[in-house]
């Protein structure tokens, strides 16, 4: 009798979709970090943060939507979305709890990480076609 063993361990949804949210906020503390540097260095201007911060959040959930897309490796559309859905909510929980409930530009963020998530199922989709097997003729 012979053992088959899986090469790649599926995760569970909720599991990839936690550890898929983590890296989220911690390439966006890393990026916020890299952009605060340029700007006290005079590098980058102060009317271009909101552009900066834009991309920060595109990025931060489209990488964290990848990561979750790739651990759990089903349901992707719902896997990415569910993923940027919980980052945008930490995202302005976080606004209203030290901000005194400031929302600023909240819907560019909505609209930010909708397009992040997106991405992200393309990214997996896309890559996912050349796993199949070659069909081959009769001969």
């Amino acid at each position: 009798m012979t053992m088959k063993w899986k090469s790649n361990k599926e995760r569970s949804v909720a599991s990839g979709i936690g550890i898929g949210v983590i890296i989220s906020f911690v390439l966006s503390l890393l990026l916020t970090m890299v952009v605060t540097t340029l700007i006290e260095g005079e590098k980058l201007g102060d009317s271009s943060t909101n552009y900066a911060i834009m991309v920060i959040t595109f990025i931060s959930v489209l990488i964290g939507g990848v990561v979750s897309n790739r651990l759990v490796n089903k349901k992707m559309a719902i896997t990415s979305t569910i993923t940027g859905l919980i980052y945008l909510l930490i995202f302005v929980g976080m606004g209203i709890l030290f901000f005194d409930g400031g929302f600023h530009n909240l819907w560019t963020r909505l609209l930010t990480v909708i397009v992040g998530c997106g991405a992200s199922c393309a990214i997996c989709i896309t890559g996912k076609g050349s796993r199949g097997k070659r069909k081959r003729g009769y001969r």
